[in-house]
């Protein structure tokens, strides 16, 4: 009986200490979740880009300085309405556009959708706009992106194949200044003398430096128009006139400026090299060739990797650690003795080892007679209150010229050509220089190396890394034989 009595009495302990335990694991369980609860709700109310790592290889999501300080300067109200039916829109964009409105106050995302609001884009564009583009405004003007202009689908030269990029940043970046600018640039693009015509992406690239592209024969008007911030004279094949030369001298005397680009050999233009000359610089005729393998591509010595020498146009791409192509280049030569009230910076030069070839239809097999020297491959000029920069890297040649602006060329520069040119714009129009803002390959960047790092890499993976296996595999032979 007594036995039986202290069974119970324990079986009764342990069952209130099992309800209690499970009570005290029930509350502490439901605290913990509660605490979860809580913190997720917290969380969630954070902006995206504190809750939200960039873990993507090709920063996807990771917006540039440049981006960061533009936007933490705004002192005006910008909305930026993404235009898509609702549960459509790109979930890249809806997470780029959450980073833009985290980095100021004055920044507003809407979300559009065309099927409830069916003439929304109307007061805005004429074209259809496809889902996902986007349409930024502030109190000054507006600017509409289609879509294709935000994922571009492009040719890599290099491999011929089609490639996609985002152009996300530097879309919404410079639409967001062309709507707060205070006043737009105008270049005027000379015409009349067969000039080339810039490639549809640099015109794109300069729409999206908030920089106006307009049209302009000094034959036909006879003056220079009063707005014009700067003339662009881009690869002429016929000579300018002299009355052009008097317009343009007068314009550039006058606070104007000029930015030229001329090809390695082309048509005589004597009176652009007079004019040209009146500030201390001359053009050779004749292809730069470079001896110097790291300044070279490999193989095809007049495609140049110039030095880049210290300006505003250049050191953005300097700090950025990019590299300029130049082809065909046609060398400037900048006179010792400059006018009064001129003064030339070099922006690129060759290095020493370099000569000047008049025949580049020909073969250089008696290039040991060229003299070598140093040729400037680009030029920024002062007179006065004018400004003009000089690029000399054209070649007309049939059905496929090569421009050092071209697509083709600027590809394997990752776009550090057309930063180039950009910069040299906003130098002369006042504007902040700066490197254009990159786009992202959805695909594969491309790799860049000169001449001397192709004979390395050559070495390396040819002679060095196979005798280092062969040397590791026969001393692990000759041990085991030994033993």
């Amino acid at each position: 009986m007594k036995n039986t009595k202290n069974k119970q009495t324990l079986s009764s302990t342990f069952g209130k200490r099992s309800v209690r335990a499970g009570g005290y694991s029930t509350i502490l369980s439901l605290v913990v979740i509660a605490v979860a609860i809580a913190v997720n709700l917290f969380v969630s109310a954070l902006p995206s880009h504190l809750t939200k790592i960039d873990n993507s290889s090709i920063d996807l999501y990771t917006l540039t300085d440049e981006t960061k300080t533009q936007i933490a300067a705004l002192t005006e109200d910008v909305t930026i309405y993404l235009v898509a039916p609702t549960g459509s829109e790109d979930n890249i964009l809806t997470e780029f556009l959450n980073r833009y409105k985290a980095l100021s106050p004055h920044i507003k995302i809407e979300y559009v959708d065309p099927i409830v609001r069916p003439n929304f884009t109307q007061s805005y564009t004429d074209i259809k706009l496809e889902a996902n583009s986007i349409i930024i405004e502030s109190a000054r003007r507006s600017r509409v992106i289609p879509i294709n202009k935000i994922f571009v689908a492009e040719i890599d030269y290099s491999t011929y194949t089609e490639t996609q990029s985002f152009h996300g940043e530097d879309c919404i970046t410079s639409g967001i200044d062309y709507v707060t600018t205070e006043k737009i640039p105008v270049v005027y693009t000379l015409s009349g003398h067969a000039e080339a015509a810039p490639s549809e992406t640099l015109l794109n690239y300069i729409d999206q430096a908030s920089i106006e592209v307009k049209s302009l024969s000094l034959i036909k008007t006879g003056s220079v128009p009063e707005d014009a911030d700067c003339i662009l004279i881009y690869n002429p094949k016929y000579d300018i006139t002299e009355d052009e030369v008097e317009l343009l001298k007068n314009y550039i005397s006058e606070g104007g400026n000029l930015l030229l680009l001329t090809e390695a050999i082309g048509a005589s233009l004597e009176n652009l090299n007079a004019l040209m000359e009146t500030y201390g610089t001359t053009g050779n005729n004749g292809v730069v060739i470079e001896k110097d393998a790291s300044h070279h591509v490999p193989n095809i010595d007049y495609f140049l990797f110039p030095t880049l020498k210290s300006h505003p146009i250049t050191t953005p791409i300097i700090d950025a650690k990019r590299t300029i192509l130049m082809p065909y280049a046609q060398g400037i030569t900048v006179s010792e003795t400059l006018p009064e009230g001129v003064s030339v910076t070099t922006l690129l030069s060759t290095s020493n080892k370099a000569y000047l070839y008049t025949e580049p239809e020909k073969t250089t097999d008696e290039e040991e007679t060229y003299e070598t020297g140093t040729y400037a491959l680009g030029v920024a000029i002062t007179a006065g209150k004018g400004k003009a920069v000089w690029f000399s890297s054209n070649f007309s040649y049939p059905y496929s010229p090569f421009y050092f602006t071209y697509d083709y060329i600027d590809a394997n520069t990752a776009g550090a050509n057309s930063s180039l040119l950009l910069n040299s714009l906003n130098w002369m129009c006042g504007k902040e220089d700066s490197l254009k803002i990159r786009s992202i390959s959805l695909d594969i960047t491309p790799l860049i190396i000169n001449a001397a790092e192709a004979n390395i890499w050559t070495v390396i993976v040819c002679a060095v890394i196979p005798v280092t296996v062969i040397t590791i595999g026969l001393v692990v032979w000759t041990k085991r034989r030994k033993r």
